[in-house]
């Protein structure tokens, strides 16, 4: 699994299939859902949205970028999609979180 989560780290701002995810571990994509949650504690769609999540915490807090090229970079197509689910995991707006993490960080 570790060739698998690094590929997911790797390519988080791609779309990521759990049958091209299986095909790396090679195995069905049955199979490999089940190997997969055993494995990382999560549904691998699960864990690739706490992933995302993670790596948007890091850009917003790191970076100067815009919300609209983090939501891409981390594989959102829809900006306005990616500030939902932030807001829905992280529990406040990318904008927001900005504000209060990227002062602390200074």
């Amino acid at each position: 699994m570790e060739q698998v989560l690094r590929y997911i780290r790797e390519h988080l701002h791609e779309r990521l299939s759990r049958g091209r995810l299986a095909r790396l571990a090679d195995l069905s994509p049955t199979r490999f859902h089940y190997v997969f949650t055993a494995a990382a504690g999560l549904a691998p769609t699960q864990y690739i949205i706490a992933q995302r999540m993670q790596r948007a915490r890091e850009m917003l807090v790191g970076t100067g970028d815009s919300v609209k090229a983090i939501s891409r970079s981390c594989g959102f197509a829809d900006p306005a999609r990616f500030s939902r689910c932030f807001h829905e995991k992280v529990g406040m707006t990318p904008g927001a979180y900005r504000r209060q993490f990227a002062q602390r960080a200074s």
